[in-house]
């Protein structure tokens, strides 16, 4: 599957080489921009990346979208109505560069979406990358929707791994009502299968903000 990278531009473009070479963008795939204003350093920067991505990779379409930083809802509709565009592409986001309120709205957007992505924030000094968890979107969009034994049964997976046979015992369900939610739950990435033989699970850590 296509990668497509969104990365929040302002007037240095090192975030985006970074972000590009760090995630192996390949022919294919999508880099789009985001900025408050194409004012001419922030043009210069999206050209510079442009030119990089051309000499670099082979078929990777490069897009500038400015957005109103002083409008934030307009804002984050611009980026849900971009984000609808890439349901066949794996999503990362990068939040490193531009203006803080930009980063936001992005980062607003993807919550409203409930798109699984990664998110990555590289640190000021170019020290180290911190990744926050693409599962913490589908976790704000489902939480209203999981039931109260869904949830119990986060919490007890949450910091070790159980046996589906002694989760029911402990919930007081049958083991096959157990094995369902246990499924559910994989599928909307809240918990992780460790065996199938015997069903052995835990949560992903994600699941400590429930």
């Amino acid at each position: 599957m296509a990668t497509a990278l969104i990365a929040t531009l302002g007037f240095d473009e090192k975030f985006c080489y970074r972000a590009m070479v760090r995630n192996g963008i390949k022919s294919g795939d999508r880099v789009i921009l985001i900025t408050a204003g194409a004012v001419e350093k922030v043009v210069r920067a999206y050209e510079h990346v442009r030119n990089f991505a051309e000499t670099s990779y082979d078929g990777v379409f490069v897009e500038l979208v400015e957005v109103d930083p002083k409008n934030f809802v307009s804002g984050v509709s611009k980026i849900l109505r971009i984000l609808k565009e890439l349901e066949n592409y794996d999503l990362i986001v990068n939040l490193s560069g531009g203006m803080r309120v930009i980063s936001l709205m992005v980062y607003t957007a993807l919550a409203f979406s409930g798109k699984s992505a990664r998110v990555e924030i590289e640190l000021e000094d170019f020290s180290g990358v911190v990744e926050v968890e693409g599962e913490i979107f589908k976790l704000l969009e489902v939480k209203s929707k999981l039931s109260d034994e869904k949830v119990k049964l986060l919490k007890i997976v949450e910091n070790e791994e159980m046996e589906a046979m002694k989760l029911a015992e402990i919930i007081g369900k049958d083991v096959t009502t157990v094995r369902r939610h246990i499924y559910e739950l994989e599928r909307l990435g809240l918990i992780e299968v460790v065996s199938r033989k015997p069903l052995k699970v835990r949560a992903k850590k994600v699941v400590e903000l429930l």
